[in-house]
């Protein structure tokens, strides 16, 4: 059988001290640049048909790019292409003696916007072959972040960018100008430069689930991910995939066997990424150059990296997102997540992402708050995070003018459960038994197909981590399906409970405020032990999934602490969560946007060891 053969031209030049990628596309206009056609760099200036004073756009434009684009700089200015409507002539007055001194620009030259053939050229461009190119600058992924980096064609082709910067990480990502997505047909998220988790399909890749059998298992997509699709529809740029804990199991970097786990830039550098999207968290704590991740949520794996990152992340309502062309293990709770450092682009991002599914909010209804006593971390063991916590519940009971409750969910049970329950203790409700039955066991059913069939192919049984939190693959192959459904009934029931009797979320707009565990030192190095115990359904991170309800992860202070590793002092995040009801999405975003302003909160957090500072 005939092979196909892929030949990529590629230009690698440093400028500045900076590295730049251009790759050739069949799509790249023609251009003619004089001097025997060697390589020139130069800046593609396309002014509005309606513009009259072009030299003092051209300034304008070129002094914002220098000042908010991070690969725009002065090397790109020593040659100026001015785009115009084919009618306008104005530029044959302008030369580069009338173009600011400093920018040191030797030519400039006009071209008509037919000669661009459709393509939508802006910013630092590279004149090379005959052709006019746009460029990547490219960036070195010193944390371990991404599996694979990606670029984007001009037929807006995602192909995977094999580029070494020559450090000692192997990987670099490459991002193209923001002045390029200025120039094109306004959609909603143009230039917002995003990475996707490796639990995405995406044409022409494999989908890895961090896994090295699974990556060798899998055949290339076809598709992509409807949800990662539509934000490409959207305008933004996908600059690679990023890592994930292996086959969607928390593991801990010292249980990372298939590929290393990220490093967390925060605190002392050692501390864990924490979960399943931690390639996709510590991404955006850590590149000033990334604007937001993708990654999933099932019971924990979009909130405790973000956590650990300290970032904004968003679980949105069950069902706003598509999961088609999601591996999912947990088909009633998995959702696609959302991670990025601003508050305020996130309302934007969601309305956008989310199209029609989530368009607007109910009318509104009364607040209620509620803390759950049974999730609130030991104040006697970690009190600096309880009064960090505290501190932020009394901000939200001044910005809405109301108190919060306090409620002792198995307390209540024990007193107002559901007749269903007959009287059984909520652990004993929802125990051990339950959670193989339903996600362990729906987890199993899906990872069945891929455990069977592998050693017909490959010779061998597949790798299975052994997880730090599911550690019973025998006793779910034992769960029958009138178990499984018996167990789904009871969470049904669970539930329901929840949502009428304790939230109220019929009258009242309930907010819960969610401690996100015990905020500690936790070194990359340290080995968990093996643990025999499932995440528990009453825990605080399955409110969520079982509701069906948005959450957003809020980072609200620093707690310090001595590093072994540094010997000097260091500061972990503290985050909250807030959920509101299901549907409520761009409310919960508003809500808590309106909360951190009253307060005078930060409303978005820094790149590297500190959110704040």
């Amino acid at each position: 059988m005939s092979q196909r053969v892929v030949f990529e031209e590629s230009v690698f030049f440093e400028a500045e001290g900076i590295q730049y990628a251009s790759f050739a596309d069949s799509k790249d206009p023609s251009f003619q640049n004089g001097a025997q056609d060697e390589p020139r760099l130069c800046t593609v200036i396309p002014v509005p048909d309606n513009e009259t004073e072009i030299l003092e756009f051209i300034t304008r434009y070129v002094e914002k790019g220098l000042e908010e684009d991070d690969i725009l700089k002065s090397a790109f200015l020593s040659g100026i292409i001015v785009v115009l409507d084919p009618n306008v002539n104005a530029i044959c007055n302008i030369s580069s003696d009338q173009l600011p001194r400093h920018w040191n620009t030797r030519w400039v030259k006009a071209i008509c916007k037919t000669d661009l053939h459709g393509q939508a050229l802006a910013g630092p461009c590279l004149a090379a072959r005959g052709k006019l190119g746009p460029v990547l600058r490219l960036y070195e992924d010193a944390i371990g972040a991404f599996s694979v980096p990606t670029r984007v064609t001009h037929s807006n082709e995602l192909l995977p960018l094999r580029v070494h910067l020559g450090g000692h990480n192997c990987t670099s990502v490459g991002v193209s100008s923001r002045l390029l997505h200025e120039n094109r047909t306004a959609r909603p998220l143009d230039g917002i430069r995003v990475t996707v988790k490796a639990i995405f399909d995406v044409a022409g890749f494999r989908t890895s689930l961090g896994s090295r059998d699974y990556l060798h298992y899998q055949d290339p997509s076809h598709t992509t991910a409807p949800a990662i699709s539509r934000l490409v529809d959207l305008g933004c740029e996908v600059v690679g995939l990023s890592n994930m804990c292996a086959m969607v199991l928390n593991q801990l970097p010292t249980q990372s066997v298939d590929f290393p786990a990220p490093w967390n830039p925060r605190a002392d550098g050692w501390q864990i990424p924490n979960g399943g999207s931690s390639g996709q968290g510590v991404a955006v704590a850590a590149y000033e150059w990334l604007d937001f991740a993708i990654g999933s949520d099932s019971t924990m794996s979009g909130r405790m990296p973000a956590q650990a990152a300290g970032v904004f992340s968003l679980r949105p309502s069950y069902g706003a997102l598509s999961r088609e062309g999601m591996w999912s293990g947990v088909p009633i709770f998995d959702t696609p997540c959302l991670f990025g450092r601003d508050l305020k682009r996130f309302r934007g991002f969601a309305q956008a992402w989310y199209g029609q599914k989530i368009a607007r909010t109910k009318c509104p209804l009364p607040h209620s708050v509620v803390i759950f006593d049974d999730f609130r971390p030991n104040e006697g063991e970690n009190k600096l995070q309880m009064n960090t916590i505290e501190a932020f519940v009394r901000d939200v009971e001044a910005c809405l003018g109301i108190r919060a409750k306090y409620i002792d969910i198995g307390k209540l049970w024990e007193r107002r459960g559901p007749p269903e329950s007959r009287g059984i203790p909520l652990k004993q409700y929802l125990d051990q038994e339950t959670v193989t039955a339903t996600v362990v066991y729906s987890f199993w059913q899906q990872l069945k197909p891929y455990w069977e069939n592998f050693p017909s192919r490959f010779g061998h049984k597949p790798f299975l981590p052994l997880p730090a939190g599911i550690d019973v693959w025998a006793k779910v192959k034992t769960v029958t399906p009138q178990c499984h459904e018996e167990a789904l009934r009871r969470i049904s029931i669970y539930k329901d409970w929840i949502h009428k009797t304790v939230l109220e979320l019929d009258n009242l707009n309930t907010l819960v405020l969610i401690p996100l565990g015990d905020v500690k030192p936790q070194y990359r190095t340290e080995w968990p032990g093996l643990q025999f115990r499932d995440q528990m359904l009453w825990s605080s991170l399955l409110l969520s999934p079982i509701l069906g309800a948005p959450e957003l992860v809020v980072p609200v202070g620093e707690l310090p602490f001595d590093s072994v590793v540094s010997g000097q002092e260091s500061y972990l995040p503290v985050c909250i969560s807030i959920m509101g009801a299901p549907g409520s999405d761009l409310d919960l975003i508003d809500t808590a946007l309106r909360i951190l302003l009253h307060s005078g909160r930060r409303t978005f957090v820094k790149t590297g060891k500190r959110m704040f500072q």
